[in-house]
């Protein structure tokens, strides 16, 4: 369980297929391979981790771009990345 999955308790019992299908409408036919790749990047992770990662993962590869972007042009950016563990 973690902060982004706590309010849904479903997600205790999330198995790899309630995963896929949990990612299905943002990924769309490439939910099954998107999956697959963080399986293979995440070997030790539960499917609820892999799906947290797989949702969260949207928005920091949105700031990487936006970043990139600045960057190419000139201006200044600020890439930060946050992990936090209980």
């Amino acid at each position: 369980m973690t902060f982004f999955t706590y309010p849904d308790e479903r997600l205790d019992t999330l198995d790899d297929a309630g995963a896929i299908a949990a990612v299905l409408p943002l990924a769309g036919e490439r939910a099954q391979h998107l999956y697959s790749v963080y399986s293979q990047t995440r070997p030790d992770a539960t499917p609820t981790q892999r799906l947290a990662a797989m949702l969260t993962d949207r928005f920091r590869v949105g700031s990487i771009r936006m970043a990139e972007r600045k960057a190419a042009l000139g201006r200044p950016c600020l890439d930060v990345s946050v992990r936090f563990r209980l």
